[in-house]
Order: structure tokens, then sequence, then C-alpha cells
């Protein structure tokens, strides 16, 4: 369960990362 949840959150992180990628350029 924990590393579901952790994947989520992995997933999610990975998510914002390439939107401020986005937002940077």
């Amino acid at each position: 369960m924990y590393s579901r949840a952790d994947r989520l959150l992995r997933q999610f992180s990975l998510k914002l990362n390439a939107d401020s990628i986005v937002f940077d350029e």
C-alpha cells in the first residue's frame, strides 16, 4: 500500500516538474 502511494506521489511530482519546466520556458 505504501509503495502504491509512493508511486502515485512520484508520478505527481514528475508531472509538477514537467509543468514547471513548461512554465520556465
